[in-house]
């Protein structure tokens, strides 16, 4: 065995000899169980009927293979590395010669336990395809397929996750920190990278040039280096989420051509400049990207990590500090904060009773009661937002967290700004020759005609023969209609 006669020769230290083998025992003790379970199945009857639950029954102790995947990439490294070692060489030289070993080398061997877990579906696949869809056998072989496909994803996590340590180690020592030492601080491996991209910064009033990184609790803004420097970067920003201010509405004067801009305004911390300079003052960073739908993903984003810090330091912090958090919350969301997908959330509890968000024809959107069907253009000042992954809820509470006499979303908009803004009818399309009419798509796939004019709408097209006024329905009738309709 290539691990006994490894161990035995004493040339690894223990922590050489794990980075390199890992958990691999714990993968033989789940294979040997495996094999044990077929055998006794094929003692019992030489043809075996029935094998798609012995795939189900080892599906949750396939889940150490993620362990093993996980270090391979790390094994591999540690083991060009050993290789350099004259005595450790010779060793597995003469082990690949040995015939057990079939003049395989010890790199070969390593990569058997990734192989191995890929293959498990190939074998259920290659199952079905020669098993009759009327066997009792069949459905259960499909389900382990599905189960079994759940654990190499599950493996495939930890996979990933270790090739984005990497990544984001490579990333940092291409980030020059010349004025000041904090490359030791960033520690960039154990962080979560949410978006990065290129960026114009205003200075003066003038646009430069500038890299951002968003991770999950540090904003890094830096001077691209690529054109004169191979894949360098220049630290210009070190900002902790957890002391930022996000401000999405700049009434500064800007200059011709920026139109989507926002500011990041750091708080409790000093940037570089107030570090080369001695300074205290917290001066907006104002950032500028080339369209709506941009500034849009940089903002949510931003918010998203800032909403989420402050819901990890909830959790950290006694009850006696949560009314200081909530103060800070506060005064961040003062500064108009956009949150489009906050304020009309997926999904709501009212009261214990779940309301689902719906948008009709204007653009508007409403909610409606999943069990008795009723709708309502706004929610109430308090109630909790489900998130739609996790299925986890937290809090609203608009008189807190929103001012609400400002409407950011056009809720309050009169008729003549609906009938002059032709961008606000949602997902729809103009009718030929009906200039009044739009051809509404909705999320559900459901078309109707929405008259701009009238408000009016129906389900048959304008010039269809026997459209009459009597089949019209108003924008709340057709809602109501709508929402008996399951969301695709």
């Amino acid at each position: 065995c290539l691990m006994d006669s490894i161990s035995k020769s004493q040339l690894l230290s223990d922590k050489e000899f794990n980075g390199l083998f890992s958990n691999v025992k714990d993968l033989v003790v789940v294979n040997q169980e495996f094999n044990d379970n077929l055998t006794a199945l094929k003692e019992a009857d030489p043809v075996i009927p029935e094998i798609g639950n012995e795939f189900i029954k080892i599906s949750e102790k396939l889940k150490v293979y993620k362990e093993y995947c996980s270090n391979y990439p790390l094994a591999l490294s540690l083991l060009r590395e050993l290789s350099q070692r004259p005595e450790v060489k010779n060793l597995l030289v003469k082990l690949a010669e040995n015939s057990e070993c079939r003049g395989l080398s010890l790199e070969s061997f390593l990569i058997k336990p990734v192989q191995r877990i890929c293959k498990y579906p190939l074998m259920i696949r290659e199952l079905l395809k020669y098993t009759s869809k009327d066997a009792k056998d069949y459905p259960v072989l499909e389900n382990s397929l599905t189960v079994i496909e759940n654990v190499i994803a599950y493996v495939n996590e930890g996979t990933k996750a270790l090739e984005e340590k990497e990544r984001l180690t490579a990333l940092q020592s291409r980030i020059e920190c010349e004025t000041y030492d904090i490359k030791l601080k960033l520690s960039l491996a154990d962080k979560h990278m949410i978006k990065e991209g290129n960026i114009q910064r205003l200075i003066n009033n003038k646009p430069k040039d500038r890299h951002i990184f968003l991770f999950n609790d540090l904003i890094l803004i830096c001077k691209d280096w690529t054109s004169s420097y191979k894949y360098k970067y220049q630290l210009e920003e070190y900002l902790p989420i957890s002391s930022i201010i996000l401000k999405n509405e700049v009434t500064e004067k800007l200059p011709k051509g920026h139109l989507y801009v926002f500011q990041i305004i750091p708080q409790g911390t000093k940037n570089k400049a107030e570090m080369m300079q001695g300074g205290n003052s917290s001066q907006p960073i104002t950032l500028s990207v080339i369209n709506e739908d941009q500034k849009k993903e940089w903002t949510q984003s931003i918010w998203d990590a800032i909403t989420e810090s402050k819901k990890i330091v909830r959790e950290v912090v006694t009850d006696d500090d949560i009314d200081d958090i909530d103060k800070d919350i506060n005064n961040d969301i003062k500064i108009n904060i956009v949150r489009k997908r906050e304020e009309y959330p997926m999904l709501v509890e009212i009261n214990g009773v779940k309301w689902k968000r719906a948008t009709a024809a204007t653009g508007q959107n409403y909610y409606y009661n999943t069990v008795t069907f009723d709708s309502v253009w706004k929610l109430p000042n308090e109630y909790y937002v489900i998130d739609s992954e996790t299925g986890e809820k937290y809090l609203h509470n608009a008189e807190t967290e929103y001012d609400d006499s400002k409407n950011t979303e056009g809720e309050e908009s009169n008729d003549e700004d609906d009938n002059n803004e032709e961008e606000e009818y949602y997902n729809s399309e103009n009718v030929e020759g009906y200039p009044d009419w739009k051809m509404v798509k909705m999320d559900n796939n459901i078309v109707y005609y929405f008259n701009k004019n009238t408000h009016e709408t129906q389900w048959e097209h304008p010039g269809a023969e026997g459209n009459n006024i009597t089949e019209k329905k108003s924008i709340q009738q057709l809602q109501n209609i709508l929402i008996s309709v399951p969301a695709q």
